[in-house]
């Protein structure tokens, strides 16, 4: 007897991932990704094992889980992600004085005194500084 794939009803099959279409949406999003897949320092994601390809499942940088929830890579910006990206940059400490957003949040993501919780806890904050703002 062969393998054969085994088929959900529809009810049974998980909804697709909706892609975030505002500020609060994307803040949320990559908020929960880092909660599921962890947070990264030095790159955009993890890519150990699997060169320059994401491996779904590695975990991500601030700036990658943006543009991971917002366009589905966290090498590729969307303009979604790039406004997220520049509103954050507004908020975040860094050491980072260029007018660059991404190196400002990227600075900030990969300080060593910042824990994975504290960039979660911003990612919620500006989720609701952005909904204000809006």
């Amino acid at each position: 007897m062969s393998a054969q794939p085994i088929e959900h009803p529809p009810a049974a099959r998980p909804p697709l991932p909706v892609r975030p279409v505002s500020l609060p949406e994307l803040y949320r999003a990559a908020a929960r990704l880092l909660t599921q897949v962890g947070h990264f320092r030095g790159d955009f994601f993890d890519g150990a094992g699997y060169g320059d390809q994401y491996a779904a499942g590695a975990p991500v940088c601030a700036v990658g889980a943006l543009r991971l929830v917002a366009g589905g890579d966290p090498q590729t910006p969307s303009l979604l992600s790039e406004e997220g990206i520049a509103f954050l940059s507004a908020r975040v400490e860094s050491s980072v004085v260029e007018d660059d957003p991404l190196e400002r949040v990227a600075d900030w993501n990969d300080s060593y005194d910042r824990s994975y919780r504290d960039v979660i806890a911003e990612l919620y904050a500006a989720a609701d500084a952005s909904e204000v703002a809006a």
